[in-house]
């Protein structure tokens, strides 16, 4: 018996290592256990969390003409009335490639950004997200940003040194970048930089080399209504402080830049779902800007026009550019109420000595200059 006891309580080295190793081994497994209920009550939390958030349309952070009847109107601009939300949703669940305009400075417009990717991907659409915002030599620190394990919407914008960019501040970008994080959607840079659009201001496409000219697009010409009707508008979005004769080196650049969305959007496509394009209201304009070089390439796209309203306006159509035919240059509308800005001519107004050159206008930014 007494040898029986002592072969049963073997006190050999690696007989007694063994209940520590098992007891390691369980408490290693603890983590483990609990890893997977709390990221299913984390994700339960966020879900939760947003659905108690009223919707951006439902609360405006801008109070400037919010009274306003137009204001929360969404216009189909192929079916001839308004839709709500919802509806709105639906339709672009099933659209791969998508246009979201805005104007830069209003909160609003990124804030409505940000819903239809949070409403679109709980639909399981797992676009890719293209900004205009982010230009092409922030690429590299973005894409480190992105693979590093502790992203989030509030560490993004000074990762990618945002606040040197001239855009306005990213608290009011960050909901979209929190919407594409929370969705683990890839980011992509889509503009162009600012090296490259002083080339092309200077020295035209030549400045480009040769096949990225056919890569873009740039070698097809937009024909001369288009032309003069780019012209127009830039004159119009520096205060008609400036003669049209001097926007041929602007009307370059600005295609220049389009053409490189659209080129970034259709690599991103080629990876993803699909792309959604964050960009200014005069880029996502269907007749000359992105969606003419995605047409270029075969590819059709949807744009979404987030705008705001004006005292004067009767419909949404009156606060969209239309296209020389006077087509709209939408396919949907969103009306918002204004942003509190102060007025941007007053330096050009200024430095021309109040001398105009053609009818009033704003641009994307809001503004009558940039």
């Amino acid at each position: 018996m007494s040898q029986s006891f002592r072969v049963g309580h073997c006190h050999s080295p690696s007989m007694r290592a063994r209940p520590f190793q098992i007891a390691a081994f369980l408490l290693a497994l603890v983590p483990m256990l609990f890893m997977v209920p709390m990221l299913f009550l984390a994700r339960t939390a966020i879900a939760q969390e947003n659905q108690s958030q009223p919707a951006p349309y439902e609360n405006w952070q801008n109070s400037l003409l919010a009274d306003h009847p137009l204001v929360g109107t969404i216009w189909s601009v192929k079916d001839g009335h308004a839709i709500s939300p919802k509806e709105l949703i639906e339709r672009l669940s099933i659209d791969r490639l998508l246009l979201l305009g805005e104007i830069h400075d209003n909160a609003d417009h990124h804030r409505l950004q940000a819903w239809v990717i949070s409403q679109l991907t709980a639909r399981h659409f797992k676009p890719a997200i293209v900004m205009e915002q982010i230009r092409a030599d922030q690429a590299g620190v973005l894409k480190l940003f992105m693979s590093g394990k502790f992203k989030t919407a509030e560490r993004m914008g000074p990762a990618i040194g945002w606040g040197k960019s001239g855009w306005p501040k990213w608290p009011n970008y960050q909901p979209i970048a929190k919407a594409a994080l929370a969705a683990g959607l890839n980011i992509y840079a889509g503009d162009t930089t600012r090296a490259m659009n002083r080339k092309v201001g200077k020295q035209g496409f030549k400045a480009l080399p040769a096949g990225d000219i056919e890569d873009l697009g740039l070698n097809h010409p937009l024909g001369r209504k288009l032309d003069e009707a780019l012209a127009i508008e830039l004159v119009a979005s520096h205060c008609n402080m400036m003669p049209k004769t001097m926007m041929g080196p602007m009307a370059l650049v600005q295609r220049y830049r389009d053409a490189s969305l659209a080129h970034a959007m259709s690599l991103a496509a080629q990876s993803n779902e699909g792309v959604i394009l964050i960009a200014g209201n005069g880029h996502v304009r269907t007749d000359r800007a992105v969606p003419w070089y995605l047409r270029g390439q075969q590819l059709k796209s949807t744009t979404l026009m987030i705008v705001e309203t004006n005292k004067d306006a009767q419909s949404a159509l009156d606060l969209i550019s239309h296209a020389p035919d006077d087509k709209a240059t939408a396919d949907y509308i969103w009306v918002t109420p204004r942003t509190q800005r102060e007025d941007p001519c007053a330096k050009l107004v200024k430095r021309f000595g109040g001398k105009k050159h053609g009818k009033g206008g704003q641009s994307e930014h809001g503004k009558k200059a940039e």
